[in-house]
Order: C-alpha cells, then sequence, then structure tokens
C-alpha cells in the first residue's frame, strides 16, 4: 500500500514505518531524503523494523550536518536491526546511503562495496522502482563531478520510467499526487542540471513543468526544496532580474539552513557569489575555510575509523588463528594419548626390543608433526583507503597563495595539457609553479580527488565532451578514443570511463547515437 502523501512535512508514525517497506516507496523515500524534508521524526521504536527507520533517519540528518563517522556508524545499526529479520528493503536503502556518503568523500571502494550489497537486494524490489533508484544513483555520481550533462540522461530516463509506473497502477487521489509530486522533482533537478550546464532555454522548458505539475500543491507544504527557490534564483539571474534573484537566494538559503543542509546552504552561498548578489568578502571567505576544513576533519575521522577496523580484523584474524592452532596442538595431544593407550592394550606380549623400537618411531613422528605444525602469517596488509591524509593547518599555506593556485587550477582545467599520456603529479605543480604537496591540498580541498582521479576525470569529461558535442567522434573506433584521452591502453580507458560516467564507452555512444536518432524523428514530425 502506497504512503498518502508521501512527500508532505509530517511526522513519521510507527505506521508509517511499516507502510514504507512497500517495495513502490522505496525510491519515492529515496528521493524524498535527498530533496525533500528530512526532519521527520518516528514515535517510539517497538519492533526491529521500526528501530531500523528510526536509525535510518537520524543517520540521515547527521550526514545532512557533514558528521560522517556517527552517520555511519547509526547507518550500520540500522543495518544490524533490518538483517535481524531479514528485511531486505530497508537493508537496500540502507547500504544505498552508506555507499553515498563514502563516495561523497573519496571512498570509491568502500562505495561500490557498499553499492553491490545494495544491489543484491534488487529481486527484493519492483523492478521498475530498482531501474529509477539506480539511475539515480548514476546521476548523483555525475552531478558530484559536475558533468552534469550526462546527469540529464539519468533523470530524463527516469521520466520515462515514473510515467510508466503510474501508467499500470489503479487511479487514486493519493496516487496522482504522488505522480505530480515525483515527476515535478525529477524535472526541477533537470532544470537545475541545464541551468549548471549553460542551457537556459531547456532549463525553463523544464522547469514549466515543475510548475505545471504543481500548480494544484501547496509548494510551502508539501514541495519544501531549496533546488526549487534555486532554479528560481538563477533564472532570474540569467534574465538580469537581479532583486527577484536576491529574493529566491534567500529562501532556498532559509530553507536549506532550517533542514540542516550544510552542503547545499554552502552551495547556495557559492551560486550567490557567482551571480554577484554576494561578494566574498573576508567574513564569507573565513566560513567556506571553515567549511572546508571541518569536511576535511570528517574524512580524516573516517579514514581513522576504517583503519581501525582493519586493525581489529587483522587481530581477529590472528585471534582466530591461535586459536585453531591451540585446537590442533590439544587434538593432536588427545591422539597422541588415545594411541599410547590403545598400543598398551593391544601390544602388552611385545618384547622390550619391539616396544623401544616402536616408541623411538612414534617419538620420531610426533616430532615431524611437531616441526610442521600450522604457524600464523607473519605479515597483513592493510586496506587500501581511497584518500590522501591531507589536513589544512594554518602553517600549510597562505589564504592568499590558495587563492591563487585555485585561479590557476581553474585556468589549467579549460586547456587540455592534462591529455598528455604520462602526466604526471610533477607535471601540474610545474604548471601552477608551485610545489607537490600544495597540489595535493588544493585537489583534496576543492577537488575532493586524489591526482589520479582528478586527471582521469578530466580526460573522460574531456571525451565525452566531444562525443556530445562533435557527432563524428560517435564513429571512431574506442582505441583511437583512448589515444586521444592520453590513456595508456583501451581497457584502461574502458575501465576508468565506466567508473566515471557509469557507462560503457560503446553503451554510452549508443545512448548518444539513440537519442540524436529520436530529436531527428522529433524534428521531421
Amino acid at each position: 500500500m502506497m504512503i498518502k502523501c508521501f512527500y508532505a512535512m509530517v511526522l513519521f508514525s510507527a505506521l508509517t514505518f511499516a507502510q514504507a517497506t512497500d517495495s513502490f516507496n522505496i525510491s519515492g523515500y529515496i528521493r524524498k531524503i535527498y530533496y525533500l524534508d528530512t526532519n521527520s521524526h518516528s514515535l517510539k521504536p517497538r519492533t526491529n523494523q521500526e528501530r531500523a527507520w528510526a536509525y535510518m533517519q537520524v543517520a540521515d540528518s547527521l550526514y545532512k550536518q557533514i558528521r560522517y563517522t556517527e552517520a555511519i556508524k547509526l547507518y550500520e545499526q540500522a543495518d544490524y536491526y533490518a538483517l535481524k529479520n531479514q528485511h531486505n528493503k530497508e537493508r537496500f536503502v540502507i547500504n544505498y546511503f552508506l555507499s553515498d556518503i563514502y563516495r561523497s568523500i573519496g571512498f570509491s571502494n568502500k562505495a561500490n562495496e557498499y553499492w553491490e550489497v545494495a544491489c543484491s537486494f534488487f529481486n527484493s524490489l519492483d523492478r521498475i522502482d530498482s531501474a529509477i533508484m539506480t539511475n539515480l544513483y548514476k546521476a548523483r555520481r555525475m552531478e558530484h563531478n559536475n558533468q552534469f550533462y550526462l546527469a540529464i540522461l539519468y533523470h530524463q530516463e527516469n521520466i520515462s520510467l515514473l510515467e510508466k509506473k503510474y501508467l499500470n497502477l489503479p487511479e487514486s487521489k493519493s496516487l496522482i499526487f504522488q505522480q505530480k509530486i515525483d515527476l515535478a522533482l525529477e524535472h526541477n533537478i533537470i532544470a537545475y542540471d541545464y541551468l549548471k550546464n549553460n542551457n537556459l532555454h531547456e532549463a525553463k522548458k523544464n522547469f514549466e513543468k515543475t510548475e505545471f505539475y504543481l500548480k494544484d500543491i501547496n509548494i510551502a507544504t508539501q514541495y519544501q526544496t531549496p533546488y526549487y527557490d534555486l532554479c528560481k534564483a538563477i533564472i532570474a539571474i540569467k534574465e538580469n532580474k537581479r532583486e527577484e534573484a536576491r529574493k529566491w537566494f534567500d529562501s532556498a538559503e532559509k530553507i536549506a539552513e532550517k533542514k540542516a543542509y550544510q552542503v547545499f546552504a554552502k552551495r547556495i552561498s557559492e551560486e550567490k557569489i557567482l551571480s554577484k548578489i554576494d561578494q566574498l568578502d573576508n567574513h564569507s571567505s573565513k566560513s567556506f575555510k571553515e567549511f572546508f576544513k571541518k569536511i576535511l576533519t570528517e574524512i580524516q575521522k573516517v579514514n581513522e575509523l576504517e583503519i581501525e577496523r582493519e586493525e581489529k580484523k587483522v587481530t581477529d584474524q590472528s585471534n582466530q588463528i591461535e586459536h585453531w592452532k591451540s585446537f590442533f596442538i590439544l587434538l593432536t595431544a588427545t591422539l597422541t594419548l588415545y594411541i599410547i593407550i590403545k598400543d598398551k592394550k593391544t601390544h602388552k606380549k611385545r618384547s622390550p626390543n619391539q616396544s623401544e623400537n616402536a616408541r623411538i618411531t612414534f617419538t620420531k613422528e610426533i616430532k615431524h608433526a611437531s616441526e610442521n605444525d600450522i604457524q600464523p602469517p607473519e605479515n597483513f596488509s592493510f586496506i587500501n583507503l581511497n584518500y590522501e591524509n591531507i589536513t589544512r593547518t594554518s602553517t600549510l599555506i597562505s589564504e592568499a597563495k590558495e587563492s591563487e593556485l585555485l585561479e590557476k587550477l581553474n585556468q589549467f582545467e579549460t586547456g587540455t595539457d592534462f591529455m598528455a599520456k604520462n602526466f604526471t603529479l610533477s607535471n601540474l605543480a610545474s604548471i601552477l609553479d608551485t610545489n607537490t604537496k600544495y597540489v595535493h591540498y588544493l585537489l583534496k580541498a576543492h577537488r575532493n580527488k586524489n591526482f589520479n582521479d582528478y586527471i582521469n576525470g578530466l580526460k573522460i569529461k574531456y571525451i565525452v565532451h566531444c562525443l556530445c558535442k562533435e557527432p563524428k567522434f560517435q564513429n571512431y573506433k574506442i582505441s583511437y578514443l583512448a589515444d586521444i584521452g592520453g590513456f595508456s591502453s583501451q581497457s584502461r580507458f574502458a575501465y576508468i570511463f565506466k567508473k566515471e560516467v557509469g557507462l560503457s564507452p560503446s553503451d554510452f555512444i549508443r545512448t548518444l547515437k539513440r537519442k540524436n536518432k529520436t530529436s531527428q524523428n522529433t524534428d521531421i514530425q
């Protein structure tokens, strides 16, 4: 049964938690947490299922407040209660968000690990719903990497899936309301992505569809998301309506602060500065630096948590080996005692010489067994975390130098120097006229990536841009695209491309060709 008025600003009761596990509602629940209200609370949970959802809500609130370590622990606590009763739908949502946390802070290995766990529960979900959530996950990845033109493709596919989903359901007031909210939200996010991709025309078309779906809905209470106000503000800026833009920026900022969306609140502040509604004065500069410092501190905490867990795993493995060693020693001693007793009973009539020979032989066997006894491994390797341990200190780099280097980095990204084969950290340091230590800090603080991921991302972004803007690139061989991108091999290029885009190069090209063909048919009609 569907949750009535799922996106309305209401308190979650225990009954709501029970209803929320229906597979139809899972994608709606995830979109709700990402984009709409998260300040909902449950009554005192009584069942394991209710406890799982309660922990999930608190964890989500902590995640929005950039308290990653606490959020991770509470999500894991939620997973513990969901696992106790084999609630696979809840486990899907939990692992979905654990993957999202780790990916947002650069721990791609852990993110992939949790995503694989989430995917293992797809059979428990509605087929269309699982496809919607997969697209949402991939779109979030693209938006995180500022590849908004790719995120748009996933959101557009979700609109088709949503229309198909509701077409197969019986009409009712609650379903019609839900459908309008879902479609309004998807078009809203597409509008924002188009604005970030500097396509005002398509952005306005999609935002008009958002307003069409919301025309009979109370936006102030049933669709309270900063994305709506932020889109209105950016559109107003692009149409040179500065006072109107300021009003919408302030409104978006208030919603984000009220909901404790700290990352989104900073994004709005950045948009205000980029739009020259606000200026980057000393106060705002200090605020941004404190914000990034908080993120780096939280990432360091997660890093320490993972190392601590890996050390515990190693210790547990060592203890397990010691336990097995003790078991085998005890087993050997027991068997030895048994053989000795049996030998005495069976061979009482043996001569003294025969007994002595048997004793010598048996002693040699025991000695041989002892020498070949199982030994614990000498070395264990710790987890390879996808994060470089860099924290900002007051003596590392001055604010003026950091601003200068960031400006140079922005300029570097507009060129193609990074396309060279075997482009190294030293090459980048030389271009920025600084040292590698500063480059490491700059990439982590402002791009949230290590050097290899950063350069690979720029290369893939360039190739994708060529594929989208120059149709002739869609006819090139994958090996040639790999060579253009400066990759050492075709397989390496294909691996990095899929990691960045979510599709293999050939699948992505097929998607573009299909989209171009659809556009041509539409134009003909």
